[in-house]
């Protein structure tokens, strides 16, 4: 009995092997599927948005600053303004002359009493009183009370045209923040002297919401990416992730990269994140 049961064993052993070897060869147990091209990561880095160096229109005194370092401001509001004594002064001078009533007054009631003569004197000519060179004379009298009217209106408009004009010179001295964005630096400190000429700087208004991650895209992934896309966002520092927005495709090639400029917009009104930060953009081969 033992002999058989060796013999069975073996005979039992040596088929198995060729069913496995035939199962192999059938492409059995099937390969375990292709994963297919793996993404593609491109590096980039956040920026603000609009970052904005003001100065005053004008040389000056700063007479007044009213915001700090790292403070959030809101569009049109006020954050510094140069001394403008000596320009509120004149406005109040050509204001006063745009509304001064005594020289009009008294130039219409001029003219009118001219005008009256006049016509009086007509009335008497038809009745042979009056002689033609009085009539002359009055009649010139009317032109130049006429002309002294039109000469004081003309200069209660060129004061109300100075009025508006030194309204708008006072207007550009006050710095505004022309966005909604934080104080990054304050350069001149108040009653320092600013001269725009030279290229001094008051305040730096920066733009945080949306961010701004510029790419170097390579040319092959670039074909498939158009203005309005959404593309994942990773931020490694933080560990953060997002989606952006394309804000623009460069259409020129960098040739000696062989890459193409890109630019996505993330919203930030969180604010949580900010510039200068690792941003990772996760493209499909």
């Amino acid at each position: 009995m033992p002999v058989r049961w060796s013999v069975l064993t073996a005979a039992t052993g040596s088929a198995l092997l060729a069913l496995l070897a035939a199962a192999s060869l059938a492409g059995w147990p099937p390969a375990a599927p292709s994963a297919g091209p793996s993404p593609v990561t491109v590096q980039g880095v956040t920026e603000a948005y609009r970052e904005m160096d003001l100065t005053a229109a004008e040389p000056g005194l700063i007479d007044r600053i009213y915001v700090r370092e790292g403070q959030q401001v809101q569009q049109g509001q006020l954050l510094a303004e140069i001394d403008l004594r000596v320009l509120q002064a004149t406005l109040e001078i050509f204001r006063a002359r745009a509304h001064a009533q005594a020289r009009l007054d008294a130039a219409r009631a001029e003219l009118a009493l001219r005008q009256d003569r006049l016509d009086k004197l007509l009335q008497l000519r038809s009745q042979g009183f009056a002689q033609p060179a009085e009539i002359e004379r009055a009649k010139t009298d009317v032109v130049l009370a006429e002309t002294t009217l039109r000469g004081i209106q003309e200069e209660k408009a060129i004061a109300q045209l100075e009025v508006a004009r030194i309204e708008a010179q006072i207007e550009r001295n006050r710095l505004r923040s022309p966005v909604d964005g934080v104080v990054t630096r304050i350069h001149k400190e108040e009653r320092e002297f600013i001269s725009p000429i030279q290229s001094e700087n008051i305040v730096t208004v920066v733009q945080l919401n949306p961010l701004r991650i510029v790419f170097a895209v390579p040319v092959e992934l670039a074909f498939a990416l158009h203005e309005g896309d959404t593309v994942p966002l990773h931020f490694p520092e933080v560990g953060a992730r997002a989606q952006g927005t394309v804000e623009f495709v460069s259409p020129v090639t960098d040739a000696r990269s062989g890459t193409v400029r890109v630019k996505v917009l993330l919203d930030n009104s969180g604010g949580r994140l900010r510039p200068g930060l690792a941003c990772e953009m996760i493209l499909a081969r």
